[in-house]
């Protein structure tokens, strides 16, 4: 089965979710720094989900995913479970699609 990203987001008062069926190799490279960075320099917490968010919202080309319009438009206890969710798929996770429109 293909492999693609999900994720809903409110915009403008209305549910939409986006899907992403290709993800350039270099978004592996890119989270790979991204970790290293946090690993290496003393960010916070906020630091750290608000890169993870940057991050994810990287991996779509529809510009109305955007770290604004996740943080504007999600779920807040939906939020660092899907944030992970995307960057785990990108890092090679075997996760459902199905699964991940369900959440």
């Amino acid at each position: 089965m293909a492999k693609e990203l999900r994720i809903k987001l409110k915009i403008k008062d209305k549910e939409k979710t986006f899907v992403q069926d290709f993800v350039p190799a270099q978004k592996v490279i890119d989270t790979l720094e991204f970790w290293k960075k946090i690993e290496t320099d003393e960010t916070d917490v906020i630091d750290n989900i608000l890169g993870k968010i940057e991050l994810a919202a990287s991996y779509f080309d529809d510009d109305d995913v955007s770290s604004e319009s996740i943080l504007s438009g999600m779920q807040a206890w939906e939020l660092q479970q899907k944030i992970d969710e995307l960057i785990s798929v990108v890092m090679g996770s075997e996760i459902d699609p199905k699964e991940q429109e369900n959440q």
